[in-house]
């Protein structure tokens, strides 16, 4: 007895060592969301020392509103036995921090949780990456906004398509509903534009090819427009394509007012009849092809 007395310290002494150079915080609770075990970690994170957590609340810790959170997820791996994962962003004594935190139960012999414990992980560099990326697709989005360029991808694999918003808008789409299937792509546009787009697709997507074309969109309220396409293909690591990437630039309204010098230049504005220059235009084909 004596002897599994000393194997049993010397085992709890081996777990305590590895539990306190852990970089995660672990804490053990009682179903009263009382702390009986903290690690270094949490003493490291919080700046309070291990003799002034054990046989605390998180609500007797200080910690006020988070603690009523705390206690409703551990809560909840006891009453269901069901471990969770949570986020929290927290001023504790290595300052203004995001974790990751698992509440994992722990069950006694009648297989009822006697204990839950809580590992948190300090996961604030990620989360800074997160909202930085998160800032750097909003700042896209407004520049494609007020430019009206949209943006596409697409995996040759599976012909899956990624669209940016002001791409859903420029063909008067609902940006909260999937991007349309490549094989719907064809009622977007123009029989013309689309046979053009499909072929340039397709040779770039054989090729690498880039390809830049002008295409006549048609709307889903019937209306039509213009657009700028270009696109490129996409290397895997090994150098074979594995996708297609590029954007679109809203061009109605020059084409339109195109439209409209070209026929201010060749028609009368008040009758709408050709005027001299369009002769002109006229004589000189007719003359050219032996007319």
């Amino acid at each position: 007895r004596s002897l599994a007395e000393k194997a049993v310290a010397a085992s709890e002494a081996d777990l305590r060592l590895v539990l306190d150079t852990t970089s995660d915080a672990v804490m053990r609770l009682d179903p009263d969301g009382r702390i009986e075990y903290v690690n270094r970690q949490a003493e490291r994170n919080s700046g309070i020392p291990l003799d002034q957590w054990v046989g605390r609340t998180f609500a007797e810790m200080g910690y006020g509103d988070f603690a009523e959170a705390w206690d409703r997820y551990d809560q909840q791996v006891f009453d269901t036995g069901v471990p969770l994962t949570f986020e929290f962003e927290i001023d504790n004594a290595e300052g203004h921090r995001w974790y990751e935190t698992k509440v994992a139960p722990e069950f006694d012999a009648d297989g009822l949780v006697a204990h839950v414990v809580q590992t948190s992980r300090d996961v604030t560099e990620r989360a800074r990456v997160e909202a930085a990326l998160r800032a750097s697709e909003a700042q896209l989005e407004q520049a494609q906004r007020i430019a009206h360029v949209g943006s596409w991808q697409l995996d040759v694999a599976t012909n899956a398509v990624v669209w940016s918003e002001e791409l859903y808008l420029m063909l008067g789409l609902d940006p909260r509903q999937p991007a349309p299937e490549y094989p719907d792509h064809h009622r977007m546009f123009t029989p013309a534009s689309w046979e053009s787009l499909s072929g340039a697709l397709a040779h770039t997507r054989e090729t690498g090819d880039p390809y830049e074309l002008e295409l006549e969109m048609v709307r889903t309220d019937g209306t039509h427009g213009w657009m700028l396409a270009r696109g490129e293909a996409v290397l895997g690591t090994d150098g074979t394509i594995v996708g297609l990437q590029g954007v679109a630039l809203d061009i109605t309204d020059r084409k339109l007012a195109g439209d409209e010098l070209r026929a201010l230049a060749t028609q009368d504005p008040l009758t709408g009849l050709a005027n001299r220059a369009a002769l002109v235009e006229e004589i000189t084909r007719a003359v050219s092809s032996g007319r």
